[in-house]
C-alpha cells in the first residue's frame, strides 16, 4: 500500500470562472484560471461532509431506525495575504462565483502543476465571506473563505485535453 501525504508541497488549488464539465475539465480551463497553490495554508482547504438522517420508524416500532438523507457539503478555503503580490487576496470578492479545482496529489506536470490525465477533485460555488485572520502574534497574514455549493462536487474528475 503507498500512502501520501496531504500537504507536503504537492497540492494544488486553481480558481477557475469557467468548467464546462466538471467530471472532466480542460486543462485550457485550468490554465485560464488563478493558480493559488503558493498561497494555500497546510490546512488551508477544508471539504467537510455531513450527511443527514430521515426517519423512517413507524409508531409501532420500538427502535428509531433511519434511512440516508441528504449531504451538506462545507467547503472552505484559506490563503495566505502578501504585502508584494497579493494574488490570492485579488483573486475574487465576496459574491464572486467561482469552480475550484483541487489536485491533493500534486499534478505531474512541470513543477507539480496539474496537466491533462490528472485526477482532480472540482467544486462549484459562491465565495460567501472573505474574512481576514485575527492579528496575532508570531503569525503570519491570512484569511479564510467559506463557500457555497451550486453543483454537486466531482471527486473523480480526470483532466482532459482538447
Amino acid at each position: 500500500m503507498s500512502r501520501f501525504a496531504s500537504a507536503d508541497g504537492r497540492p494544488r488549488i486553481v480558481l477557475c470562472d469557467t468548467i464546462a464539465d466538471m467530471a472532466a475539465p480542460d486543462i485550457t480551463e485550468i490554465e485560464a484560471g488563478d493558480d493559488l497553490s503558493a498561497f494555500l495554508t497546510k490546512d488551508g482547504f477544508s471539504t467537510g461532509e455531513a450527511g443527514n438522517r430521515a426517519p423512517a420508524s413507524g409508531a409501532a416500532e420500538q427502535y428509531n431506525l433511519d434511512v440516508a438523507g441528504s449531504v451538506n457539503l462545507a467547503v472552505s478555503t484559506t490563503f495566505f495575504r502578501d504585502d508584494e503580490s497579493d494574488d490570492a487576496w485579488d483573486a475574487y470578492e465576496r459574491g464572486d462565483t467561482k469552480y475550484i479545482v483541487f489536485c491533493r496529489k500534486g499534478g505531474s506536470g512541470e513543477g507539480g502543476a496539474i496537466a491533462a490525465g490528472d485526477e482532480v477533485e472540482v467544486y462549484h460555488g459562491e465565495a460567501l465571506d472573505k474574512s481576514n485572520a485575527d492579528i496575532a502574534e508570531n503569525t503570519t497574514s491570512r484569511f479564510t473563505t467559506n463557500w457555497s455549493t451550486k453543483s454537486a462536487p466531482e471527486m473523480s474528475a480526470v483532466v482532459t485535453s482538447s
